[in-house]
């Protein structure tokens, strides 16, 4: 049986040594059988990467995590159209209401790796330190999860979920000052840091342009107005109308 594949231009451009471009398929029953048994997102990696064509052997440690989520809305868009619905509550009435979202509308950015530079060093405005920061890969994202989940299972956090959000922004930090700082180091910076030192950490990962702007522009049906609408994945995703 000939399978319909398509080749798509990866967001991350072979950022952590991986392809910078694949050929998917749709979604057969084989897939289905994933989400329907899945018991968390994990299947989500499963699923794309069972409709990679090429390279055969492709590891997703070594992409994005904005790569997984462009392949994930392409191969719905391959398997069942661009189209599905989700729930919208405006937030200028707070009317709760179904909305169409359209794969086709939203934009996918190819990282500029000239921007990412530009980015990547940073002057913290109040205590004068230079920072360099770098973009993780969906394998440091796989590894942070299982540090995170195995000190909460040796019940060694007081704070877990206060220690997982700086350790994650503890990981994007490259050097301090062009020295490189083991991460016990680096976490007691970051929670010692002036909160506007840290919101600029904040703002420079925000200007990296990178992955699909899943926002749809849809009109209240109740008061008028337009809101921004950000697509994700529901369960109507993985179906047909």
């Amino acid at each position: 049986m000939e399978t319909l594949t398509k080749e798509f231009e990866l967001p991350s451009q072979g950022l952590f040594d991986g392809p910078t471009k694949v050929t998917v398929r749709p979604m057969t029953t084989k897939e289905e059988k994933l989400i329907f048994t899945a018991r968390d997102n994990s299947f989500l990696d499963k699923l794309v990467k069972a409709c990679i064509v090429e390279p055969a052997d492709i590891d997703l440690n070594k992409l994005h995590s904005a790569d997984i989520t462009y392949l994930l809305f392409m191969i719905r868009e391959m398997t069942f159209g661009p189209e599905y619905k989700q729930i919208m509550i405006c937030p200028e009435c707070g009317t709760k209401q179904e909305v169409d979202i359209n794969i086709t509308e939203m934009k996918n950015y190819l990282l500029d790796f000239e921007e990412l530079s530009k980015c990547s060093e940073i002057t913290l405005p109040i205590c004068g330190d230079t920072l360099k920061i770098k973009l993780l890969s969906n394998g440091d994202i796989n590894e942070i999860n299982k540090v995170i989940k195995q000190l909460t299972r040796e019940n060694k956090l007081q704070d877990p979920e206060g220690y997982e959000y700086t350790y994650r922004f503890a990981k994007l930090i490259e050097t301090i000052n062009g020295e490189e700082k083991d991460i016990k180091e680096v976490i007691n910076y970051l929670d010692n840091l002036n909160l506007r030192d840290f919101n600029e950490i904040k703002r420079a990962l925000s200007e990296i342009r990178l992955g699909l702007d899943t926002t749809n522009i849809r009109v209240c049906k109740h008061c008028g107005e337009e809101v921004e609408v950000q697509g994700v994945v529901v369960p109507e995703f993985f179906r047909s109308f």
